[in-house]
């Protein structure tokens, strides 16, 4: 099962050969992903697999995979994390209460990872992003790292740095504003057009993976930074990005959403946890999607407040109130 979820350099998800369980469901689960059932009994291995004087299986692990957490391979942990996007407008604090959450809960913080690869390739110059294709390698790019610095996250949590739809609306935001472009022909407002829609879907799908939104509103002071261009518009911005957010999370949890209609066009580009099928799954799982599907969308935080412990003190608040059972380090 290590390759589930990553994709060949071609874009191809790699095939399951094999699947490896003692469960009553292996037999259908390995239907669904087209691979061959190995099963074997659960009690001959339990004198190996004992977690708080109970025999370990899968069940009682996806049930509280905190519980568990050390045990997981750290080639598994992505299907399992919960993860807490930190977005909003330029100079709200985003990178630094990542960081801090990080810090406070014990674990890993995904950057933004538009922020360096303007840095090292671009020179902090945002006049150098000619192309609307650049947005798309900063999704892709953050979705990566992202999916790759799970697998070290501990306690069952991690914190990013912005998100899919914050790309989305820097893309329309710089674009309507001029920024970022150096021709206005129609062959490259075309080509803007079919990476926007790219985003928006490749947005939707994404808010499927997060577990809480911290929402940080404007009302702090602005920071001077070469990669700022739209301080004028930070309230408008963050206008934006709530209708941003809420639309996307509104699609990806439609009662007419599939894993189809998220991934139609975009598999194999992205790291979810997808494998295209038409075979159901056990467990209530849709065909195809390798987490729970869940029914209700995560819950959506606003962080204000001018003074940075307050902000640091609600966003902690927020993530104890997420997650009760994940312990911290430190947190006050």
């Amino acid at each position: 099962m290590e390759y589930v979820g990553k994709v060949t350099p071609s874009g191809e998800t790699p095939r399951v050969d094999f699947l490896f369980s003692g469960e009553d469901y292996g037999k259908r689960l390995a239907d669904c992903v087209h691979a061959t059932w190995v099963p074997f009994p659960r009690d001959d291995f339990s004198p190996y697999l004992v977690c708080a004087g109970a025999s370990w299986c899968a069940t009682k692990f996806r049930h509280d995979p905190v519980r568990f957490w050390d045990r997981i391979p750290a080639v598994a942990r992505p299907y399992f994390v919960r993860r807490v996007c930190i977005t909003g407008p330029e100079s709200c604090g985003k990178s630094t209460l990542a960081r801090e959450l990080a810090k406070q809960f014990g674990t890993v913080c995904c950057e933004e990872y538009a922020r360096s690869f303007i840095e090292l390739s671009r020179g902090n110059d945002l006049s150098a992003l000619v192309a609307p294709e650049d947005y798309v390698l900063f999704a892709r790019g953050h979705m990566h790292a992202e999916w790759a610095l799970a697998g070290q996250a501990r306690r069952g949590l991690m914190f990013t740095d912005t998100d899919v739809i914050t790309t989305t609306v820097y893309l329309e935001a710089l674009g309507e504003s001029g920024a970022g472009t150096n021709s206005k022909s129609q062959a490259a407002l075309d080509q803007q057009e079919r990476d926007v829609q790219w985003l928006r879907q490749a947005a939707t799908a994404h808010a499927r993976s997060y577990d809480l939104y911290l929402l940080l509103d404007v009302d702090c002071p602005f920071q001077p930074d070469p990669q700022r261009a739209l301080a004028h518009q930070r309230a408008s911005l963050f206008a934006t990005f709530q209708r941003a957010l809420q639309q996307a999370l509104d699609r990806a949890y439609s009662p007419e959403t599939t894993p189809e209609s998220l991934m139609g066009g975009i598999e194999g580009t992205i790291p979810l946890w997808y494998v295209p099928t038409s075979r159901p799954c056990p467990g209530g799982m849709p065909a195809g999607w390798m987490r729970p599907w869940r029914q209700a969308a995560p819950r959506v935080v606003v962080i204000s407040g001018s003074a940075w412990p307050d902000r640091v003190q609600k966003a902690v608040r927020a993530v104890r109130e997420a997650f009760p059972e994940v312990a911290e380090d430190g947190a006050s």
